[in-house]
């Protein structure tokens, strides 16, 4: 039985060293650029949660430039949700990521080859505070 997309997530840093749950740090939804472009960021991560299924899958992330090209492909991932009620999450820490131009990006996730979720990802010349 194929899993649901329960989150995606990007963020800046995630706590895994803490007792208990991992912790999403500096989740955002745009990212401004406190300088121009073309700009690398060093590290930021993006987080998928499965939930509802069974079996093995493959996920794919890809990130496309705001002309539609590929940015970032992370080749086929394997997932296994080993029981119905047990979840499972997988983080992608996306490294020496080059952002060309300010923009909107796009945020894809795709399961067995299937597109089930894409979403904006705003990335832009932030204002100084002159």
């Amino acid at each position: 039985m194929k899993p649901s997309l329960q989150f995606s997530v990007p963020c800046l840093d995630i706590d895994s060293d803490s007792p208990g749950p991992q912790s999403f740090q500096k989740v955002f939804f745009e990212l401004p650029i406190g300088a121009s472009f073309p700009y690398k960021l060093s590290y930021f991560y993006i987080a998928n949660g499965w939930c509802s299924g069974q079996g093995c899958f493959k996920q794919v992330l890809r990130i496309l430039n705001p002309d539609g090209s590929v940015l970032l492909d992370s080749g086929e991932q394997p997932i296994e949700l080993e029981a119905y009620e047990r979840p499972y999450m997988i983080a992608n820490k996306l490294q020496d990521i080059t952002f060309s131009t300010q923009g909107v990006y796009k945020v894809q996730i795709f399961l067995d080859g299937e597109l089930v979720l894409q979403y904006p990802l705003r990335i832009f010349q932030a204002k100084s505070a002159h």
